[in-house]
């Protein structure tokens, strides 16, 4: 099976503050006259280039050191024209005032009517505008985590999905936490990705895929090997507009990646980007291998990833075979043509941000993604039941009300099986599963029935018909080291008068003769007796050869069964002749 692997790290680390200021200023908005937070402030030097940036707060005020001396200031921000200004060398710490106007047309009024903009092109149409608008957007993600970093809960997963329905099979989920520069990070070089693309496959076919990040996205090699147009908004996207991109045509050799960049439409934000990968086998591109990231804006101006993850096969062949090709366009014509690959699994990983909290006091708390449960038997609250996710090493306990909560999952599909355990000591247990779509932000309802305890109680008498005034007695038989006994015969004995004293035929392995029954434990040391007396005694005898001990129980009247747990000192005694 090709192993697939995707390469994202974690980075959780200290961010020392700030030098002390030398550019400091405010910036508003031209229209509303108000503070303008999430603008990109740069620092540019004579030659252009940035020497210090930094991004405006909620009170749309900044501040920042340049590494160089500085001649200009350049404030860009998502939905509002480029803003510069002249620094003066003499008062290099005066306070600023930067005025940004909001593009004429917003990104909701833009239509899908430009030419694509690929490397080379003079156009300057709608998809470059909307690419300007999606790198100012981009750029504030990346100045956020340098300039304004938050105190971060992180929830990290990898799990397993079958292929056909994406039931999650297996899952491990971490937390961590720490003062975060950025969630995830490429393994290489922005300008490597355009030189070897986004997957590296090893002699024994396991395969490594990257996922781009801001920075990727924001790099100039990235627009070279890709086109952009606009993209509509659709049902997962409402009132967004989108900048797809795709690899050039001199780029097909290679796993690239193609996408779409959505941004909210009137509120001038960035939303997510959603990408395939490309080059793949039919199967593998059918099973939409990529990934998602969605982005958040906050009121203090930051802009930070707060939901990512990719999705990747691992594919198996009908007849593995030794690769003899080193060409990549060779490897590219073998991947499109390989109908013999089939998706064994899909393997998925990523996180989530579940609280962050940033210097100025502002703070975010994620909506939970789970399941709000409850349990019912015979309709009625199943107190006790034991609910887990199959494969994800979640559990809980339901409550006196059967209810239940798991509050901090991973969106998908799970198999949920809620299981009543109360009396496993002396019978199989009941169980109930269920397929529940868990979806972000939302704590998916689910009521789940156990099966009917009387059903149940057939299965251990056979569904058989049972003298009025009478009960099942459940036991379990224990050795004096507490280990189930499976090596004892039961006999129980009372007075009864049913039945005229004839025989009575359960369909099992059990002969009544009057008032007795005899059974043996099973390998669990459990054995059931139906149809024993209530409101009389009843003689118990555990017997293993010729040996045995003797105790006395009563059933109480109107019950439905009995439960004893029977440590019996049986003496060694003479074997059976």
């Amino acid at each position: 099976m090709r192993r697939a692997t995707a390469l994202l790290a974690i980075a959780l680390a200290f961010v020392p503050p700030l030098a002390a200021q030398q550019v400091r200023g405010v910036v508003l908005d031209s229209a509303a006259g108000g503070a303008l937070p999430g603008a990109v402030v740069m620092a540019l030097d004579s030659s252009g280039v940035t020497r210090g940036r930094t991004i405006s707060g909620g009170d749309g005020r900044f501040a920042l050191t340049p590494t160089m001396p500085a001649v200009r200031l350049r404030v860009i921000r998502i939905g509002y024209s480029p803003a510069e200004m002249r620094l003066s060398a003499a008062a290099p710490s005066t306070s600023l005032r930067i005025v940004m106007h909001r593009l004429p047309a917003a990104l909701s009024a833009m239509r899908v009517t430009g030419r694509e903009l690929c490397p080379g092109s003079a156009e300057r149409g709608a998809a470059f505008e909307l690419w300007e608008q999606a790198r100012a957007g981009l750029l504030a993600a990346v100045v956020t985590r340098e300039a304004n970093p938050a105190d971060a809960t992180m929830l990290m997963f990898n799990r397993t999905l079958s292929p056909d329905d994406e039931l999650v099979r297996e899952m491990h989920v971490e937390s961590q936490s720490g003062r975060t520069t950025r969630p995830f990070i490429s393994p290489e070089p922005a300008a490597a990705f355009a030189v070897h693309g986004y997957m590296r496959e090893a002699e024994d076919r396991s395969r490594e895929f990257a996922a781009p990040d801001a920075d990727v996205l924001l790099d100039q090699s990235f627009a070279t090997v890709h086109c952009f147009h606009l993209q509509p908004a659709d049902a997962a996207h409402p009132g967004q507009i989108g900048l797809a991109f795709t690899p050039v045509a001199t780029h097909d050799t290679l796993v690239d990646v193609s996408g779409v960049i959505w941004m909210d439409g009137t509120r001038a934000a960035l939303r997510s980007l959603d990408f395939r990968y490309t080059s793949l086998e039919p199967a593998a591109r059918a099973a939409n291998a990529g990934g998602v990231i969605d982005f958040r804006s906050m009121p203090n101006g930051v802009s930070f990833i707060d939901r990512w993850i990719m999705h990747l096969p691992a594919l198996t062949e009908e007849q593995s075979r030794q690769r003899t090709v080193r060409d990549p366009a060779q490897f590219h014509a073998r991947r499109a043509t390989d109908y013999r690959a089939h998706v064994s699994a899909i393997v998925e990983t990523g996180g989530q941000v579940l609280t962050a909290k940033w210097d100025d006091g502002v703070s975010w708390r994620a909506n939970p993604t789970g399941i709000a449960g409850r349990v019912t038997s015979d309709g009625r609250p199943a107190s006790g039941a034991v609910v887990a996710l199959e494969g994800a090493n979640v559990r809980a306990t339901a409550n006196a009300k059967g209810e239940f909560t798991f509050d901090r999952l991973v969106p998908g599909t799970y198999a949920l099986v809620a299981t009543d355990t109360s009396l496993i000591n002396y019978v199989d247990e009941r169980r109930a599963e269920r397929t529940i779509r868990v979806r972000a932000d939302t704590l998916t309802p689910i009521v789940i029935d156990l099966p009917r305890f009387a059903a149940m109680l057939d299965r251990v008498c056979h569904k058989s018909e049972m003298p009025k005034e009478s009960a099942i007695l459940l036991g379990q038989i224990v050795n004096d080291r507490g280990e189930p006994d499976p090596t004892v015969h039961l006999t129980a004995t009372w007075q009864a008068n049913y039945n005229n004293g004839g025989p009575l035929e359960l369909d099992r392995d059990v002969r009544v003769n009057g008032a007795s029954q005899q059974t043996d434990a099973d390998d669990q040391g459990r054995f059931s007796i139906c149809g024993v007396v209530t409101q009389r005694p009843i003689h118990l005898r555990a017997s293993r050869g010729r040996a045995y001990s003797d105790t006395t129980i009563q059933v109480l009247p109107d019950s439905v069964f009995k439960t004893i747990r029977w440590y019996p000192r049986i003496p060694a005694g003479p074997p059976d002749r």
